[in-house]
């Protein structure tokens, strides 16, 4: 039987979210390549079950791009979280 390919994303917090997680960054290594964000938010809800109430109204960047949840990852990749914001 072969060794599963696993890859490593940070994922940076902001906001509240930081407070849910548990601090600022987060180390997640997820099974199988290629891997898309759905994948780390899915196992970040895994580890981190508060965080499901607020993954609805959270954006996703990578670098400078806003990306989707079906955006592909790469290892080493920093996935960053923006809760909403609001006010005047």
């Amino acid at each position: 039987m072969g060794a599963t390919m696993t890859q490593r994303v940070t994922v940076q917090c902001f906001g509240m979210l930081q407070q849910v997680c548990g601090g600022p960054n987060q180390e997640v290594q997820v099974a199988g390549l290629p891997i898309m964000v759905a994948d780390v938010l899915k196992r970040l809800e895994q580890d981190i079950p508060a965080l499901s109430a607020h993954l609805g109204h959270t954006a996703c960047a990578v670098g400078d791009h806003f990306v989707g949840r079906d955006a592909y990852l790469h290892e080493g990749d920093m996935l960053v979280l923006l809760p909403p914001v609001s006010g005047g």
